[in-house]
This record gives C-alpha cells, sequence and structure tokens, in this order.
C-alpha cells in the first residue's frame, strides 16, 4: 500500500513540476542599407543557447522598403507622338536559411499616377518611396528549432531585387533614360527566441512536499 501512494504523490509531484515553468524570449535585431541597385549580403544572428532553457518557437519579422527615381523617355515623335505613362516602382526582398529556401519574401510597391510625355522627351517620376512587411514562425517545422539552436551563429542570406517597369496602353513606346532606374533600399530583421525554463525553486519545493507527505503516510503506517 505504501508503494503505490508513493508512487503516486511522486508522479503527481513531477505533473505539476512539469508545467511550472518559466516563460521568455531572446531578441536580435539587424540592419542593411540603404544600398542601391541590387544587393545581397548576409545576417549573422546567434543561434539559441540549449543552455539557456528548451526553445519553444522561432519569430521572425522583416521589414524594408525602397525609395529613388525613375527617368523615361518617349522614343517615338516629334509631336504630336506625345503619350501617357505610369511606373510600377518595386523590389523584391528575400530572406533565406543557409540553405537557401525561403524564410520571408515581400516586394514594397508604389503605383505612379499617370504622366504625358511629349515626343522625343524625358520625364522623371520623382520622390518614389514604398514599405512593406513580413513575417514568420517555427514550427512547423520543427526542424528550425533545431537549425536556430547552437552555441554558434546562424547566417542567413538576404536580397533586394529591382523591378521597374512603365506600364500603360503605350507603354512600348517608352524606355529608361538617360540612366536606369535609381533604387534604394533597405532591410530591418528581428529574431525572437520564445523559450521555457523550469523553474528550481518551485520543483525543489514540491520535491521536499512530496518527501514530507511520504513520511507522513510511513509514520501512519
Amino acid at each position: 500500500m505504501f508503494r503505490r501512494i508513493a508512487v503516486a504523490v511522486l508522479v503527481a509531484t513531477w505533473v505539476l513540476a512539469s508545467t511550472l515553468v518559466s516563460a521568455n524570449v531572446v531578441t536580435y535585431t539587424r540592419t542593411t542599407g540603404p544600398t542601391a541597385d541590387d544587393w545581397a549580403t548576409t545576417f549573422t544572428i546567434p543561434k539559441f543557447d540549449p543552455a539557456l532553457g528548451t526553445l519553444d518557437q522561432v519569430v521572425i519579422g522583416l521589414t524594408g522598403g525602397n525609395s529613388g527615381s525613375v527617368t523615361v523617355y518617349n522614343r517615338y515623335g516629334p509631336e504630336p507622338y506625345g503619350a501617357s505613362c505610369y511606373v510600377n516602382f518595386t523590389d523584391t526582398i528575400l530572406l533565406s536559411r543557409p540553405d537557401t529556401t525561403t524564410l520571408v519574401t515581400f516586394s514594397p510597391l508604389e503605383t505612379t499616377a499617370y504622366q504625358y510625355v511629349g515626343g522625343w522627351s524625358f520625364y522623371t517620376f520623382s520622390n518614389l518611396s514604398a514599405t512593406g512587411s513580413g513575417g514568420y514562425s517555427s514550427p512547423p517545422p520543427s526542424s528550425d528549432l533545431a537549425l536556430f539552436t547552437g552555441t554558434n551563429n546562424i547566417m542567413l542570406p538576404i536580397s533586394s531585387t529591382q523591378h521597374v517597369s512603365p506600364g500603360g496602353d503605350d507603354a512600348w513606346r517608352f524606355c529608361f533614360a538617360p540612366l536606369p532606374p535609381y533604387i534604394s533600399s533597405y532591410a530591418d530583421l528581428t529574431v525572437q527566441y520564445n523559450y521555457t525554463v523550469p523553474e528550481p525553486a518551485t520543483m525543489a519545493l514540491l520535491g521536499l512536499g512530496g518527501l514530507g507527505l511520504l513520511r507522513r503516510k510511513r509514520g501512519k503506517a
């Protein structure tokens, strides 16, 4: 009888102790840019140190944007060969795992209003800008918990690729001139590790309480 009680008390103590943990957060931030034209670089982030506790979730936040100006040229002229066009002004920001599989991607976009451009003439769309953001959390997949755990760093490739084009029914009349579009873009990264740690003081008290209960039962027996 005493053995059954002892086992029951120890199991109850273990179950209760396993629920008494503290939730903790470690956060790292990185930024790059603004950088002109297409670019690629790497964010270096410390992995989660398993000595701190158990990693439960990796949360990634990525924000970014672009700014710049675009000059178009109407290749047909002279007048009356003027035409109107607009410009789609964007870039694709991509954050990847070390194996180049995608973590977060988004494309900040600005679409300008139509603008009339005379034959054989230039027009500059200036003060263009756009912002965007994206996020990711794991698990799933659970493999990311292992990927982000260790005592060293994880290298996360990030890149920005320009996508600028004239639009409208007469877009075929236009080209970018006298220089290619000038775009400068940036990215800000946040990596958050959510983890739990058993409360050692609470577990010790539970263990002592369980032993005390066993002693009382044994004394009565």
